[in-house]
């Protein structure tokens, strides 16, 4: 087990920075593949269904003129028949008139009489037992010397008396080699398209595709080089693909900010804790190896102070961190006239009787976290505590705006030094009081605010006071 250990501990896991790729073929060929493989069947399919249709056709015309032949064959019978001839005599006349130039055959047997034929299929042996066995009209295809041939064949009947039989056919053999040089004409230009769509297929994917490769060149290089403000081009159109850019970019900028937000936070944080550390061990330094009692005890109530401190700073980022979590609010009807009641009375004693409530409509209700929104305005009131001099009032009031109801804290401190306003939002920034504190206050209520989907913010009046507010959706 010792030996297998070091192995176990240096193994990534799978995909944690992992830059193999297997060998599987990439988006635009799998896409083609398919396309190609579609195509191709349905142009199979069409040129075979096509071609099946067109020899049947073809089949079906040559089994209507063979039907026209044996009825002009029986007419023809039936009128010698009544200028008073024998049925021999009669087909002997019929067929002595036969044209030399006519495609089809005949071949006539009357009763014990030899086989009569013309046309030239007269010559092949393979026709006459079919007249002689005759029992039933039908049609069927047969091989003779010259080639594939289709012929009918009936009984001959006088008087509902069979005397003979006939049968009519037909050479096929050119027209089904035609049909299969068309065939072969189409298979070839099929062919010729399949490959020209499938090109203008591969072409077309690949300008379709190259914004998902941008962004998966994009992606990489973010990942080997950290630089979150690589961007991909956006293409002129407007398709899923166009969308899918956009907001491939926008989740990048919301990264960039992110990170640049998180790697301010980290820096303003270790200032923020390193000076209650230096403190503490500055003290614990110059107390020595023999301190008096007197140095100990402030020393050690330096510490404590520096320490809480430092708990407090903690907990106020631990709030912060959170405040993105699906859990972070417990969401509840709120109705603002007794909510605003109980908030001025927890914040009463931080003014000293200078607080002044505006009234609030009877009946609104806004859906909201009551804690969170009590610390937030809390923190509003503390920080207008600190600001504002003397016996000067605060108010504390509320006003409706589009879709929002806002929660106002007014104070006449003297105001904020003009384009420091969205400044004092910021983790850790104390603005122009010496008062002690984690410098967290106002950001904890933007992150509250924001995490209602609301927002807060401040309306200045230089040298006189400032309005800070926070909005719920209401």
């Amino acid at each position: 087990m010792a030996t297998t250990e070091p192995a176990r501990r240096g193994r990534r896991p799978r995909g944690a920075g992992d830059d193999r790729r297997g060998p599987a073929l990439g988006l635009r060929p799998r896409v083609l593949g398919v396309y190609a493989l579609l195509l191709g069947l349905a142009l199979a399919l069409t040129s075979i269904v096509t071609f099946q249709q067109a020899e049947q056709s073809q089949q079906r015309s040559v089994d209507d003129e063979l039907r026209e032949e044996v009825v002009d064959f029986q007419a023809a019978i039936q009128a010698g028949r009544n200028d008073g001839l024998t049925p021999r005599e009669a087909v002997s006349s019929y067929l002595d008139a036969w044209p030399a130039g006519d495609r089809d055959t005949i071949v006539v047997r009357i009763g014990a009489a030899p086989l009569r034929a013309e046309g030239p299929l007269a010559a092949e042996a393979v026709l006459g037992p079919l007249v002689e066995d005759v029992r039933s009209p039908g049609i069927l295809s047969v091989r003779t010397g010259q080639g594939e041939a289709r012929v009918l064949r009936t009984l001959i009947t006088i008087g509902g008396r069979r005397v003979g039989g006939v049968a009519a056919a037909r050479l096929t053999q050119a027209d089904r080699d035609a049909l299969f040089e068309r065939r072969a004409a189409v298979f070839v230009a099929t062919g010729v398209a399949f490959l020209l769509a499938s090109g203008i297929a591969w072409f077309i994917l690949g300008r379709l595709l190259r914004p998902v490769k941008d962004m998966a060149t994009t992606a990489d290089a973010i990942a080997r080089e950290g630089d979150l403000t690589q961007r991909i081009q956006i293409p002129p159109r407007t398709d899923e693909i166009g969308d899918l850019a956009a907001t491939f970019n926008t989740m990048l900028g919301r990264l960039e900010a992110s990170f640049t937000r998180e790697q301010r936070f980290i820096r303003e944080a270790s200032h923020e804790l390193r000076t209650p550390i230096t403190i503490c061990r500055g003290h614990l330094e110059v107390l020595g190896d023999d301190p008096a009692p007197e140095d100990v005890r402030e020393a050690i109530g330096i510490v404590i102070e520096e320490l809480g401190r430092m708990g407090r700073i903690v907990e106020d980022m631990t709030m912060l961190s959170r405040m993105e979590d699906p859990g972070f609010l417990r969401m509840e009807p709120v109705a603002l006239e007794s909510f605003l009641s109980d908030v001025s009375r927890a914040v009463e004693p931080l003014l000293g009787g200078r607080l002044r409530v505006g009234p609030a409509p009877a009946g609104a209700v806004v859906v909201a976290d009551p804690q969170r929104l009590t610390q937030a305005i809390v923190n509003l009131v503390q920080n207008a505590a600190l600001h504002s001099e003397g016996d000067a009032p605060v108010e504390l009031r509320l006003a409706r705006g589009r879709d929002v109801w806002r929660i106002e804290v007014a104070d006449s401190g003297g105001g904020i030094p003009a384009g420091e306003e969205e400044r004092l939002f910021r983790p850790f920034n104390r603005g122009r009081t010496r008062s002690p504190g984690s410098g967290l206050g106002l950001a904890i209520v933007r992150g509250i605010a924001e995490a209602h989907g609301g927002a807060a913010g401040v309306d200045n009046r230089p040298g006189d006071g400032a309005t800070f507010w926070i909005e719920v959706p209401g």
